[in-house]
C-alpha cells in the first residue's frame, strides 16, 4: 500500500482550517489601530463565532479572512495557505440581501457564480437545483427576490455558497434583520448543515444567545480601537441547544460579563477623553 506523502497529508488537515497570526490593520497613519495582535486558529470543520462589543473590528477580522483587506502586519491563512485576496476556498454571506440580482431568478442567482466558472449550463442547474433542495427552496426556483422574504433571500444566499463548494464560510451577522421566528428556523439548519456538508463557518454576530445556540467555540474579542482576542470559550453544550436551559444561562452569564467588562471600558475611555 503506497505511503501518502506528509505534505499531501498536511494539506488534506489544513483544507477549511483558517490561522491568524499576530495580525494588526489599521486605515493609515495618524488614525488609531482597529486590530492588534490578533491570534487564533479555527480548525477545519468547526463553527467559530466572533462575538465582542460594536465596533470592535468583528467585521474587519472577516475581511482580512475574506481577502478584502490585508493585514498592517502578521499573517492570515487559510486551509494553509496566506490569504492574498479573495478565492474560491471562502466565500462570504452578509447580513443583508444586497449581493441578489433583482432581475434574475433564484436559480438564476445561484447559478450566477457558476456561470463566471465557465461550468456548463446543465452542470450549473443540477448544482443549483441540488443546493436549493438543501435550503428548502425546491419549488421557488422561478421567483425573483421580490417575492421573497427575508429568510427566504438569505436561503437564496446560502444556497449560493453552498453551490460553490467552497470549505469555509464567512458569514457577518446574516440574520440580524430578520424576524425572531424565521431567525430561529435559520440557526437551526445553518448548524446542520455546517455539520452535514462539514463546512468550516467564521460567524460574526453581537448576539450572544446565537453565538452560543451555533458555535463550537466562542471568540470573545476586546472593545476597541486596537481590539485583540480576549479569551476564546468552548460551548461544551449538546445539540439541539436551548436557551432555557440551566448550563445554556450559566454559559451566557459568563459571556456577558466578559463582554460588560470590555463595553465598561471603553466608556470610561471616552469618558477620560471628554
Amino acid at each position: 500500500m503506497p505511503i501518502e506523502p506528509v505534505a499531501a497529508r498536511r494539506r488534506a488537515a489544513d483544507a477549511g482550517s483558517i490561522a491568524i497570526r499576530e495580525v494588526s490593520f489599521g486605515f493609515g497613519a495618524g488614525r488609531p489601530e482597529v486590530l492588534d495582535d490578533v491570534t487564533f486558529d479555527v480548525a477545519s470543520g468547526e463553527f467559530f463565532v466572533l462575538l465582542g462589543p460594536s465596533g470592535c473590528g468583528k467585521s474587519t477580522v472577516l475581511n482580512l479572512i475574506a481577502g478584502f483587506e490585508q493585514p498592517t502586519q502578521g499573517t492570515v491563512l487559510a486551509s494553509g495557505r496566506p490569504v492574498e485576496g479573495a478565492a474560491r476556498d471562502r466565500v462570504v454571506i452578509f447580513q443583508d440581501s444586497d449581493s441578489l440580482y433583482g432581475w434574475l431568478t433564484v436559480r438564476d442567482n445561484v447559478t450566477f457564480p457558476l456561470r463566471v466558472q465557465g461550468i456548463a449550463a446543465r452542470e450549473r442547474d443540477e448544482r443549483a437545483l441540488a443546493a436549493l433542495k438543501v435550503v428548502g427552496l425546491k419549488g421557488h426556483e422561478d421567483k425573483y427576490p421580490a417575492e421573497l422574504s427575508g429568510g427566504m433571500k438569505q436561503r437564496t444566499q446560502l444556497a449560493r455558497a453552498l453551490v460553490l463548494d467552497a470549505p469555509i464560510l464567512l458569514m457577518d451577522e446574516p440574520f440580524a434583520a430578520l424576524d425572531a421566528q424565521t431567525r430561529s428556523i435559520l440557526q437551526d439548519e445553518l448548524v446542520q448543515l455546517s455539520v452535514t456538508m462539514r463546512r468550516t463557518v467564521l460567524f460574526i454576530t453581537h448576539d450572544i444567545g446565537e453565538a452560543i445556540l451555533l458555535g463550537d467555540r466562542v471568540g470573545i474579542m476586546r472593545a476597541g480601537p486596537g481590539s485583540s482576542i480576549k479569551e476564546t470559550i468552548v460551548v461544551d453544550l449538546p445539540r439541539p441547544r436551548r436557551r432555557g436551559s440551566a448550563d445554556f444561562g450559566t454559559l451566557y452569564e459568563r459571556i456577558h460579563r466578559s463582554i460588560s467588562e470590555e463595553v465598561q471600558q471603553a466608556l470610561r475611555r471616552e469618558d477620560s477623553l471628554l
